[in-house]
């Protein structure tokens, strides 16, 4: 695979990670800012690249669908989710969502 696509789909998955609030490598404190940073990210109408709209159509992913399907799936989702990151290839995973 692409070291570019290993890339975006990590800064991806590490945003939806963020904002579930699950393997975080930052103190406690840290993680409610941490969530609502991946938030405002992952809900922005920024197209530049490096924004989450960039990044979903780097991997041919369509922004409105990823960003309606991790809103909505519950934090034992997304943990789940991250659980199968080390089976499966991380972006079979995002489209798997």
């Amino acid at each position: 695979m692409n070291p570019e696509i290993i890339l975006w789909t990590r800064v991806l998955l590490q945003a939806i990670w963020d904002l579930a609030g699950i393997r975080v490598n930052a103190p406690p404190r840290d993680v409610p800012r941490l969530r609502s940073s991946a938030r405002a990210w992952i809900c922005s109408a920024d197209h530049s690249q490096g924004s989450f709209i960039w990044t979903c159509n780097s991997l041919s992913l369509d922004p409105d669908t990823v960003r309606k399907r991790v809103l909505t799936k519950s934090k034992a989702d997304l943990k789940a989710i991250a659980e199968k990151e080390f089976l499966e290839s991380p972006l079979q995973l995002i489209n798997s969502m």
